[in-house]
């Protein structure tokens, strides 16, 4: 109330500037009055002259008249709870003209459509969507899977909310109707014209999508992981690993959690079988040089690449000795890979051995003197391992300072950094060091 109180103030003394307006209605707004918001940006619009920039199209305008759709979204009524979202829907059909970012007004059309139970329309939206270039994010894709099978809004409310790769499909147990109709749309097999497959053949995304809808004790789970491996592995992709991770899902009261702990990945049905697929590549590349069941030759880096993804597979199930003797296989392989050392350098650091992970991981930093990624992590396992000097030294290669690099990354508030530094004094006994420097945090964080 007292920003609100504030504002208004200031907005009587100077009522002509338009931040001013801005900053009162944005006051009201957060105190939770939605229609008095909406009151003072008409207001702000009632004070413009004629042919003001504000009624043309423009990026400032195309903002200002997104942010005042976003709240007429809010009001609320006691028999209607959608009865804002039926005015926004409305208004944002008539503020067209003025948007500049039509991929952002399309995607609140799409939020608001699911709201009010408008499926038919909302999968229109979607297509519009895909044929923007939004194939590859994955909350359009959720918002399609909703509007497909028709969810309740509690639900399309908590798949807006996923992050990452996360669907309607990796959120909650799907019913056999629904796999069924989600299958049918995502399936590259199936050429119907609601097939998103067959519109958008070069999504990667959607290949992604169709191996979370089957179920992972099918046979057509295990031939299209396979498929989906072998064209990552001959591509080189190193964080194919991480990706399939996120495949150990865990069903707990009608709700999927990923799996983290390394028993419960050991145990999981597609990390067995990705174990299976994973040693019976090597062994055909070894031998032949092609995957099983397949003449194509491909080159050895197909089986480096395979290696490496089998360390991986070790690393999430604490398998560290295993994964060590292998991913030294990938380094005499190719001295030069940048990605095996950080690796070897992960599995030493979880097995316990830090001031080894330390210099496995700056010999890989050292093939490699431009790359801001590798030194940063380089910096990060030196202060793990209580090597503070090193760790500034490496870090002052990317950090702009004059002597010290500290305070200069204390200034630009890199927190990865301080944090770090913060924990290694705390392990090295420096006590006050570390408190002084969790405090400044504090501080810059507030």
């Amino acid at each position: 109330m007292g920003f609100r109180e504030t504002r208004l103030r200031i907005l009587t003394l100077r009522p002509n500037s338009k931040v001013h307006w801005l900053s009162y209605a944005l006051g009201v707004h957060v105190c939770g009055d939605a229609e008095g918001a909406i009151g003072a940006l008409d207001s702000y619009a009632g004070t413009l002259e004629e042919g003001s920039k504000e009624f043309s199209k423009g990026f400032e305008s195309s903002e200002l008249a997104l942010y005042k759709n976003s709240v007429l979204s809010e009001i609320m009524d006691g028999e209607d709870e959608l009865v804002g979202v039926k005015k926004a829907l409305g208004h944002l059909e008539d503020i067209q003209p003025l948007l500049v970012d039509k991929t952002g007004s399309l995607q609140t059309k799409l939020s608001y459509q699911l709201q009010l139970g408008m499926f038919d329309q909302a999968k229109d939206t979607c297509i519009l969507l895909f044929e923007r270039g939004c194939t590859e994010d994955h909350r359009v894709h959720g918002a399609y899977m909703c509007a497909l099978v028709k969810c309740d809004r509690e639900t399309c409310s908590q798949v807006e909310k996923l992050r990452g790769t996360g669907t309607l499909a990796t959120m909650r147990p799907l019913s056999d109707d629904e796999r069924s109709i989600l299958i049918s749309a995502y399936s590259s097999s199936d050429d119907t014209t609601n097939n998103l497959s067959a519109r958008f053949p070069r999504s990667a995304a959607m290949k992604r999508i169709y191996l979370t809808l089957l179920l992972s004790s099918s046979e057509d789970f295990r031939a299209s992981i396979d498929k989906y491996c072998q064209k990552q592995l001959v591509r080189g992709v190193p964080s194919l690993g991480s990706d399939l991770s996120s495949l150990y899902l865990i069903e707990r009261s009608n709700r999927y959690v990923l799996a983290k702990d390394p028993v419960d990945i050991k145990s999981h049905p597609v990390y067995k079988q990705l174990v299976e697929l994973v040693d019976s590549y090597i062994n055909s590349l070894s031998s032949h040089n092609t995957f099983p069941n397949d003449p194509t030759e491909h080159p050895p880096s197909t089986l480096l690449w395979s290696w490496y993804l089998r360390c991986k597979l070790h690393a999430q199930a604490a398998e560290y000795a295993d994964g060590i003797a292998l991913v030294d296989k990938c380094i005499d392989h190719t001295p030069t890979g940048v990605d095996f050392y950080e690796l070897k350098a992960n599995l030493l650091e979880r097995g316990g051995d830090i001031q080894q992970a330390a210099d496995v991981v700056d010999a890989g930093r050292d093939l490699d003197h431009q790359d801001r990624y590798i030194n940063n992590q380089t910096t990060k396992t030196l202060l793990r391992a209580g090597r503070e000097e090193d760790a500034k030294k490496r870090i002052s290669m990317f950090a702009i300072h004059e002597g010290d690099p500290e305070q200069n990354l204390y200034d630009m508030q890199c927190t990865w950094f301080e944090l770090e530094l913060a924990d290694s004094c705390r392990k090295r006994g420096q006590l006050g060091r570390s408190l002084r420097k969790y405090s400044k945090l504090c501080l810059t964080a507030g």
